[in-house]
């Protein structure tokens, strides 16, 4: 008697051996390259059939937890939005309590250096305390500071990473852009024709697009 634990014995021996077959393999010529063309038939079907048996499966599972989280988020919406208010408020003013401190420690250290000048040298340093601000706390409230970039000049960021003065890494995020405009002008030059070679990308100096050549289907 056949079990469903015997065929998945037998669909998980399948997956090897034609793994095996698949580094033992070697394209060399046209019947070759058909060859390659049967094993990958085999592969794709063995890879539909598994996909076919656990698709269900996932299937179910996907809808009861998209239920709960559904449900979850449902719930959570009133009391999320309620604390976001919160903490923004919060954070405003702590926000603005810190730079009223800022602005306090400018005052005295002006003071101290005004003071400082009407002394004849070598007097002793004049301090002068900065005006309390008061930090209110809350219990179990903290801040925490996090940091984003801005940019001020993009042509002065440019021309430091072509000085080499900036790493190129900083303009990592540019790439999915050229690549989206690499996907869209690719088939109009001569890179299509030509996969593997750097070919320049019209209307972008500086900039080439090379074709890669990838199995599908």
């Amino acid at each position: 008697m056949t079990t469903d634990l015997d065929v998945w014995d037998e669909i998980e021996s399948s997956g090897v051996v034609l793994a095996s077959q698949a580094e033992s393999l070697v394209i060399k010529d046209q019947p070759s390259m058909q060859e390659a063309g049967l094993l990958r038939q085999g592969v794709k079907a063995l890879i539909e059939e598994i996909k076919g048996t656990f698709g269900p499966l996932k299937r179910k599972q996907d809808e009861a937890k998209k239920a709960i989280l559904d449900e979850e988020r449902r719930r959570l919406a009133g009391p999320e939005y309620a604390l976001k208010l919160i903490n923004d408020k919060l954070t405003a003013w702590d926000t603005a309590q810190r730079r009223e401190r800022a602005i306090a420690d400018a005052r005295a250290a002006q003071e101290a250096k005004e003071r400082q000048a009407m002394l004849p040298p070598g007097a002793p340093p004049v301090v002068v305390p900065a005006v309390a601000v008061p930090q209110a706390k809350v219990d179990g409230l903290g801040f925490s500071t996090h940091y984003k970039h801005v940019i001020l000049d993009l042509e002065a960021l440019i021309a430091a990473v072509a000085a080499k003065k900036v790493a190129p890494t900083v303009l990592a995020p540019v790439a999915a852009v050229l690549d989206d405009l690499a996907r869209s002008a690719g088939p109009g030059t001569k890179a299509a024709a030509n996969p593997g070679d750097v070919h320049a990308m019209p209307g972008v100096p500086g900039v080439g697009i090379v074709a890669e050549r990838r199995a599908r289907g």
